[in-house]
């Protein structure tokens, strides 16, 4: 008569057998270990889950390496919840110090007074040696801001002999913290800055089309104050303000006022 599954499984759930199945695995994990005494070595992360007695002897037992291994785990958990703490409370800083940003651009009732509030909140708020501003003198909303601000100090106003340094770095497509180039050196060495610093080129693109009006430089002394490993949203936040703040400035047109003749503001 052939063996059924459930023959077989009473089979196995005897008592007997199932103490001569536990006595066999035993002695074949006592062999395997007897054979490969550094298995532990390679596999410590398996130390942590055995249940082990406790030895007198002096010797370092597998419950002192069980709790060195625990301790170790325990630290570097420590370590990299401390981490994320303090990169939640600098991501905190940043949006407060944003939020307030765009409260200065959106309180500003004229554009030169915008651009002012921005860069002095840029440079202040998050510890920039700079925060440089480029134009593309092609764009209407570039012709227009330089109308109505020609004191403020654009980058466009610093003469033809970085317009094809500006120029490249107009071309970048995103936000991103650059590697080091001869254009980038020219206009820091322009504004006098260190070329050993860090910086970050944030595209400024007009809403809702892909017209690009310039782009904003942001510039560190510290070498690792922009770095590589930064999350790019921040760049992208301050970007979309700066656009937004801008297209706003055609609010900003003096139109002859239909009762005294004066310009007016259309804010």
């Amino acid at each position: 008569m052939s063996t059924s599954p459930a023959n077989l499984k009473l089979h196995t759930d005897h008592p007997a057998d199932a103490q001569h199945e536990e006595a066999l695995h035993t002695e074949q994990v006592k062999q395997f270990l007897q054979a490969h005494p550094d298995f532990f070595l390679t596999h410590e992360h398996l130390l942590t889950t055995l249940h082990l007695p406790q030895t007198n002897d002096g010797t370092l037992s597998l419950v002192d390496r069980q709790n060195e291994l625990l301790r170790n785990k325990q630290s570097t958990l420590e370590q990299k919840l401390h981490e994320l703490h303090s990169e939640a409370q600098a991501n905190e800083y940043r949006a407060l110090q944003l939020h307030r940003m765009a409260v200065h651009l959106v309180s500003a009732t004229q554009p030169c007074l915008m651009l002012e509030a921005l860069r002095e909140h840029l440079c202040q708020s998050f510890d920039l040696s700079a925060a440089l501003l480029y134009l593309d003198p092609d764009t209407a909303t570039a012709q227009t801001i330089h109308r109505l601000c020609p004191q403020f100090d654009f980058e466009n106003n610093i003469g033809s002999a970085l317009t094809a340094a500006w120029a490249s770095l107009n071309q970048t497509q995103q936000a991103h913290i650059p590697r080091s180039s001869n254009e980038l050196r020219q206009i820091l060495r322009r504004h006098s800055l260190p070329e050993t610093g860090s910086s970050a080129i944030i595209p400024i693109n007009a809403l809702h089309s892909d017209e690009r009006l310039g782009i904003l430089l942001l510039v560190k002394r510290n070498p690792q104050g922009f770095n590589p490993d930064m999350g790019k949203l921040f760049l992208e936040l301050v970007g979309e303000l700066l656009a937004a703040s801008l297209m706003r400035t055609t609010l900003f047109t003096t139109t002859p006022s239909a009762h005294d003749g004066e310009p007016y503001s259309s804010v």
